[in-house]
């Protein structure tokens, strides 16, 4: 015998009211769904999708070198990228388009100077065991951010970062 839907037991009254009762169950198919989005949408958010997370953090390396960022960030809100290597870092460079959509708020430890070469802002550090090097920048640009960074001058690592408003 094969199972029947389950659906709203239908009562004859005498009055004469108009229940609507497949427009009830067409209201409850639509929030069952609408609260499966939220549910997915707060898992999402819970793993990075919108920020700081698994989804969001990404680690590409280029040789003995290792950049550890955030893909989705928040627009006006500080960021962090840091630069490992195995060797000594002693220049990092930037393009200048890529460096016009973030404020520089500060590098750990500190540059020794700055000069731009072409179309690259290039940080000198000095020359003592920097293996790690931290920078902290502002969104100032909301979307797809995207720019090449060089290490000691050696091949581009690419950054792809996309910036909630």
């Amino acid at each position: 015998m094969p199972a029947k839907r389950q659906t709203i037991e239908h009562v004859k009254t005498d009055l004469e009211i108009d229940e609507e009762l497949r427009l009830h169950e067409k209201g409850w198919v639509i929030q069952r769904v609408g609260q499966v989005i939220v549910v997915l949408v707060m898992m999402g958010g819970a793993l990075g999708l919108f920020g700081e997370g698994l989804f969001s953090k990404a680690t590409p390396h280029m040789g003995n070198v290792n950049v550890e960022y955030e893909r989705f960030f928040r627009y006006q809100t500080e960021m962090r990228i840091e630069v490992k290597s195995s060797e000594h870092i002693s220049t990092i460079s930037f393009p200048q388009a890529y460096l016009q959509k973030f404020k520089l708020i500060r590098f750990m430890p500190e540059p020794e100077s700055n000069s731009t070469a072409g179309s690259e802002t290039i940080y000198s550090f000095l020359p003592r065991e920097n293996h790690i090097v931290s920078i902290y920048l502002e969104t100032q640009n909301y979307g797809n951010i995207s720019g090449l960074m060089k290490i000691n001058g050696k091949d581009p690592i690419q950054l792809q970062h996309f910036i909630y408003p």
